[in-house]
């Protein structure tokens, strides 16, 4: 790129964002009422209704990757709906459909995304926890309470061994466990659900798809109802922001226990037709070094991170071109939520995009 151009005024690239509207109504008693009129979407009214959707059009198309050694295990839209299919049916077979949420006990992956969807698909809430109430040598109490309030039918864990001391505790005893990996005596290994007959989807807009539990800073968690319209219509809503026909590509670790790991990103991948690469990696000293490979090799057209992750993201960017390179080659938009992000980092990260493709990249928070 041309040394001459400078950060400050280096042309933006099109992060494709609608038009702006806005109308504002002027009341006698001096009130001002501000009004977004732009119109969504309301083709999608149920969790699986883009997939549906996706599979019919682009079948082929990746929706999910995950690392699997060296390479990616992948699922395309078609296989998903068929394998969605598959393990609904499987969960009707063995009876653990109920209007009680299937707790999940889980890292973000690809067989929990398949397990939640065809859970939702049958009218079942998914309630996926944060992992580390399950995890070995974890304070089990939080996991307790999660199960006091939102009083499962039936769990789902990506690996019984793993989990082996959340799910031999009492307050889960008698529950169905249905178990991606080494599952025990007992257990409902994932792949006898695979071999069901498929089950169509029967999920409403008005049912519940998911309990999320708050954060807790307040107190104890509370368990958050999100109807299968509700995270439909958000996601169109956010869509609506942009004008941009073409799918997202995405990496990303923002865990699926919390609103915008599992809807902004994961669902707003479904209702885009997208492709999330799931990133196992954390923005942390120690951990970040799975991102970076990852982001080595996947360029992005969207990029979230919390801002410690662009702090620690932006001295990466300073030391290696190679990663400038691919990341920047297509990114519209980068994004962070949930606390600052120093003014300082946003001019190292612009710094380096001026200095890789000549463009500053749009920053929303």
């Amino acid at each position: 790129m041309d040394a001459k151009i400078r950060p400050e005024t280096a042309p933006f690239r099109d992060a494709r964002y609608a038009p702006r509207a806005l109308e504002v109504e002027r009341r006698a008693n001096g009130e001002i009422v501000l009004s977004n009129p732009t119109a969504f979407s309301t083709d999608f009214q149920t969790m699986t209704a883009g997939l549906d959707y996706w599979a019919a059009i682009a079948p082929a198309r990746i929706w999910l990757a995950e690392r699997s050694g060296e390479g990616w295990r992948t699922v395309s839209y078609a296989e998903a709906r068929q394998t969605i299919a598959a393990i609904a049916g499987g969960l009707r077979e063995v009876g653990a459909i109920s209007a009680r949420p299937l707790l999940i006990l889980a890292r973000n992956g690809i067989d929990h995304a398949l397990v939640k969807y065809a859970a939702m698909s049958q009218g079942m809430p998914a309630a996926p926890v944060s992992p580390q109430y399950g995890l070995p040598g974890a304070n089990l109490a939080r996991l307790a309470h999660a199960c006091q309030v939102l009083n499962p039918a039936a769990v789902y864990t990506e690996d019984a061994a793993l989990f082996a001391e959340a799910l031999a505790a009492p307050f889960l005893a008698g529950l169905p466990v249905i178990a991606g990996k080494n599952p025990r005596p007992g257990d409902i290994p994932l792949a006898r659900l695979l071999t069901a007959a498929p089950a169509a989807a029967t999920a409403r807009p008005e049912d519940p798809a998911k309990y999320l539990l708050t954060s807790g800073s307040t107190g104890l968690p509370k368990a958050v109802t999100c109807l299968h319209r509700h995270i439909s219509i958000n996601a169109a809503q956010i869509a609506a922001c942009f004008d941009d026909p073409d799918p997202p590509v995405m990496v990303n670790s923002a865990p699926w226990s919390h609103s915008l790991g599992a809807n902004a990103i994961l669902h707003m991948t479904v209702h885009r037709g997208g492709t999330l690469h799931i990133d196992a990696g954390q923005p942390a000293a120690g951990r970040f070094g799975e991102t970076l490979r990852n982001l080595k090799e996947v360029s992005p057209t969207y990029h979230n991170f919390v801002p410690a992750g662009w702090m620690l993201f932006a001295g990466e960017l300073e030391r290696d071109e190679d990663l400038a390179r691919t990341f920047f080659a297509r990114v519209r938009h980068m994004q962070y939520g949930g606390a600052a992000l120093g003014q300082d980092v946003g001019d190292r990260i612009q710094a380096v995009a001026v200095r890789t493709v000549g463009e500053r990249i749009s920053f929303g928070s």
